[in-house]
């Protein structure tokens, strides 16, 4: 009888329209999303409220408050995200296979074999196949996860002290729980400049690296992240040749953020640098924007690239953003530091990449704010951890 009903189910669905399949699978992820932040947000408060019961100091009232604060937004958004794709609101995304380029590149790419295309193409194929699958369940997959024994070396971006979780655990937590991605988030400080940081990424690592022999490591670092990791590649360019495999960055301003070169910054500074300011430890967080101002940033790249390891792989991707398309932090801060460039929020487009006379692969820019790495974001971040992991595979860098 259980055979009966399971056939004619098949049957029933099988005589669906796609499109409607395809709103019902997207309905559902989206209801998924929803029940994992109410779910997690309910535990990580209950446990929160406890802590400041058991003990109300004010490093618990302000943990508190930080979960109050990330969980309300991520539920919201998740909330609203489930209500647009109830009423179907938002263009669907189209489907590779509509390219015949793109499906051409995706195919030889699958197969291992030579694309004459460039880089930014191949991964742009790719990213967009990894895309649509995760947004389109029910579509068959075209590309497989590689098999890989790698550990992804996670690395925060500034102020990443004030989210619950780090940029892009997310994804990496559910690529673990499907395909067995092992990873690791080294600890760094958000409001430290690159040196302190650098210092403190090469203590975490050594002991890694001894706990784990043998271990090959692939470094996914996010915005500042980048800049940090390029800091300790430098500062450690035998333990990088020997144990790392290569760098990804993904929104670092390697050459610098125009943002933090900005005329209301620099009025600000120059009032904290007023005498009246000098019981404030680095107010403002001036030691980080140093290290983020293209007028420190792009002249340390020209002295130093040539003191970067050789034995890697570098590759950089970019984000960009229209302002309705951004976070709420995104918007205001397009608001108060305009650029006419191209960017995510934080980062114009043109400074995210490496500059044209050091050999890295530019994997171009894909659509996106500056805080897409979030755990509320519904940005799809197992679908560009995958483009990534199939490309470098692609490309046998890893």
């Amino acid at each position: 009888m259980s055979l009966k009903i399971g056939f004619m189910k098949s049957r029933f669905i099988d005589a669906m329209p796609k499109k409607f399949l395809e709103y019902l699978a997207r309905t559902k992820r989206t209801k998924v999303f929803l029940k994992n932040a109410s779910t997690t947000s309910y535990m990580e408060l209950k446990s929160g409220l406890k802590n400041f019961h058991k003990n109300p100091t004010t490093k618990n009232a302000i943990t508190l408050g930080k979960i109050l604060t990330n969980s309300s937004t991520w539920v919201s958004s998740s909330s609203i995200r489930y209500g647009q794709s109830l009423l179907n609101i938002g263009a669907p995304f189209k489907s590779p296979q509509d390219n015949k380029r793109k499906l051409k590149i995706i195919r030889k790419v699958s197969r291992g074999e030579e694309v004459k295309a460039c880089d930014q193409e191949i991964f742009k194929s790719i990213y967009r196949e990894r895309l649509y699958h995760h947004l389109n369940p029910i579509a068959p997959s075209m590309l497989k996860f590689p098999e890989t024994k790698i550990t992804v070396v996670l690395v925060d971006g500034i102020l990443n002290e004030i989210f619950s979780t780090s940029m892009f655990e997310r994804g990496l937590e559910n690529l673990n729980r499907l395909h067995g991605l092992k990873y690791f988030i080294p600890k760094v400080k958000g409001t430290k400049g690159s040196k302190y940081n650098s210092r403190f990424l090469t203590i975490q690592l050594k002991r890694y690296i001894k706990k784990n022999p043998g271990v090959k490591l692939w470094i996914m670092a996010y915005s500042k992240g980048g800049v940090d990791s390029l800091h300790f590649l430098k500062n450690n360019k035998d333990l990088a040749n020997e144990n790392i495999l290569g760098i990804s960055t993904i929104a670092t301003p390697i050459l610098g953020s125009n943002k933090f070169n900005n005329n209301i910054l620099k009025f600000i500074n120059f009032m904290a640098d007023r005498p009246q300011f000098d019981k404030y430890d680095n107010f403002l967080f001036k030691d980080f924007q140093k290290f983020l101002n293209p007028r420190h940033q792009t002249p340390w790249f020209w002295r130093n690239h040539r003191k970067l390891p050789k034995n890697l792989f570098y590759t950089s991707l970019a984000l960009r953003a229209d302002w309705h398309e951004s976070h709420a932090w995104m918007i205001l801060t397009k608001m108060f530091f305009r650029s006419k460039n191209i960017n995510d929020g934080i980062v114009d487009v043109t400074k995210a990449h490496f500059p044209k006379y050091y050999p890295a692969i530019n994997l171009g820019t894909v659509r996106g704010h500056h805080m897409i790495g979030t755990r509320s974001s519904y940005f799809s971040q197992e679908a560009l951890i995958e483009s990534l992991l199939i490309f470098l595979n692609y490309k046998k860098l890893i």
